[in-house]
C-alpha cells in the first residue's frame, strides 16, 4: 500500500547536527583574549565612563557608609542595596559580553 506522497516505510527523522565544541585550548584563549577584556571595558563604562552610571554606582556603593548613621541595621540595609546593585551590574555585563564574544543570548 502506498501513502499519498510516499511509500509504506516510515521515514526516520534526520537529527540535526550537534555543534562540536572547539578544543579546550581555543576556548581558554577566547575567554582570556576576548571575554575578559570585554568585561573589563564594560565594567569601566558602567562605573566611571557614563556620568549617570557613575553617579548611581557611587551612591549604591556609598550606601553602607551612609547607613552607618542609623546604627548596625542601617549598615546591613546599605550593604544589601550595594550588593543588589553590583549583582545587577555584573549580570548585565555578563549578558552583554557573552552575546558579543560567543553570540549566545
Amino acid at each position: 500500500m502506498r501513502w499519498p506522497g510516499g511509500d509504506c516505510e516510515p521515514q526516520t527523522p534526520q537529527s540535526p547536527a550537534t555543534p562540536q565544541k572547539p578544543p579546550l585550548s581555543q576556548r581558554v584563549k577566547t575567554y582570556f583574549t576576548q571575554y575578559v577584556p570585554c568585561v573589563g571595558a564594560q565594567w569601566i563604562a558602567n562605573t566611571v565612563g557614563d556620568s549617570d552610571h557613575a553617579e548611581a554606582f557611587g551612591y549604591a556603593n556609598l550606601a553602607p557608609l551612609v547607613g552607618a548613621r542609623f546604627g548596625p541595621v542601617g549598615v546591613v540595609v546599605g550593604a544589601g542595596v550595594s550588593a543588589v546593585y553590583d549583582f545587577q551590574t555584573a549580570v548585565n555585563i555578563n549578558r552583554t559580553c557573552t552575546a558579543q564574544v560567543y553570540g549566545v543570548q
